[in-house]
């Protein structure tokens, strides 16, 4: 007994969600209306492939079919005008002698042993690009009908929303994938961690400190401090962040192993106010910074150690003395510091410098 449309429907939603129901999609279209397999194709608004499924080649040949036969395929390119929100026998469009002459026909199927012949097609534009399905039939069962194309097209609704719901979470997995990348750009380490602790999410910077136990670890996916106060100080944070307290989560001072330097840790409500926001400045911050001044603004070895100088709260003349050079000199140096920085006065300067995000060194 054949699949029936709603069956085929329950599998359309289970498939906008779960990869593997989605490629067990094109073998339920093509039992709906006897066809002996299926494919379903996306393409973003370029017509660029960007994910596929079928029910009867393995991905190698699929593969091969997007590489060298797709944009000759007759079907597509004689049918997206005339499929387009509808299902159409393709033998209507393209005559079965038309079909057979094609590249498609001989250097795909025919050269794979296959003898399909009759299709029936749907395309199915949006703003987030299209999806096209193709339903096959070997040569004996002979062409697709109306009454078969009438049973698909009550699955068109359906279709779109599959196709949307797909669409939206490749674009929110590639958002997220480039915030993550970004993130772990940065020297600070991030989390985002719920009220009882559990860890949602975490940059590289965290994961390394989570690893190696520096002051903070992970136990059983839940962040604490290795420090007694620390960690109810952690505590005294992450429950008022997520009650929505920003005032009150405070600053915590995170005390490193090792005699490590201590190191500031920040608490902050996200949006939702269920989860909050942890950042544990790195080590050596200052130092973070000045070794990126050289690319972001293009400053000399000397300007980046008179900005270093000057982050730390030293002076001109502390500067002139340390590297023994004229007062005057320095003085010259400051004036093109604050030239390539755009800024116009010395607390300017360093209030600019000390905004700057640590980015790691590709050493670290």
């Amino acid at each position: 007994m054949r699949i029936g449309p709603t069956k085929l429907i329950d599998l359309m939603y289970d498939a906008a969600f779960d990869d593997d129901a989605f490629a067990r999609l094109p073998a339920a279209f093509a039992e709906l209306v006897g066809g002996r397999s299926a494919t379903i194709q996306f393409f973003d608004q370029d017509w660029t492939h960007i994910d596929f499924a079928g029910s009867y080649f393995g991905p190698e040949m699929y593969a091969k079919y997007a590489q060298h036969h797709y944009k000759d395929d007759i079907w597509i390119n004689a049918g997206l005008a005339q499929t387009r929100g509808k299902f159409r026998s393709m033998d209507e469009i393209v005559s079965l002698d038309q079909f057979l002459k094609t590249s498609t026909y001989n250097e795909f199927f025919r050269s794979n042993g296959d003898d399909t012949m009759h299709c029936i097609a749907t395309n199915l534009a949006s703003d987030s690009g299209a999806i096209i399905i193709g339903i096959h039939r070997a040569h004996t069962p002979g062409a697709f009908e109306e009454d078969e194309a009438l049973l698909l097209q009550q699955t068109v609704p359906h279709i779109r929303r599959l196709h949307l719901i797909r669409a939206r979470l490749r674009d929110a997995d590639m958002r997220s994938n480039m915030a993550n990348a970004a993130l772990d750009c940065f020297a600070f380490a991030v989390m985002v961690v719920k009220s009882d602790r559990q860890i949602v999410s975490t940059n590289a910077a965290a994961d390394k400190i989570l690893r190696q136990g520096d002051g903070l670890v992970s136990l059983r996916g839940k962040v604490s401090a290795k420090a007694s106060d620390v960690d109810r100080a952690l505590g005294h944070g992450l429950f008022n962040a997520t009650l929505g307290r920003p005032a009150r989560t405070g600053v915590v001072q995170l005390h490193c192993p090792n005699g490590g330097a201590s190191r500031k840790i920040i608490v902050s409500v996200m949006p939702d106010r269920k989860q909050a926001l942890i950042i544990v400045e790195p080590p050596n911050d200052y130092n973070a910074v000045g070794a990126h001044l050289a690319q972001f603004y293009g400053l000399s070895a000397a300007e980046i150690g008179l900005a270093e100088t000057l982050l730390k709260g030293g002076q001109l003349e502390d500067y002139a003395i340390a590297r023994d050079v004229r007062l005057s000199t320095v003085r010259t140096q400051l004036s093109s510091l604050l030239r390539k920085t755009d800024t116009h006065r010395q607390s300017q300067l360093i209030a600019m410098l000390a905004r700057l995000p640590s980015i790691k060194d590709e050493k670290s």
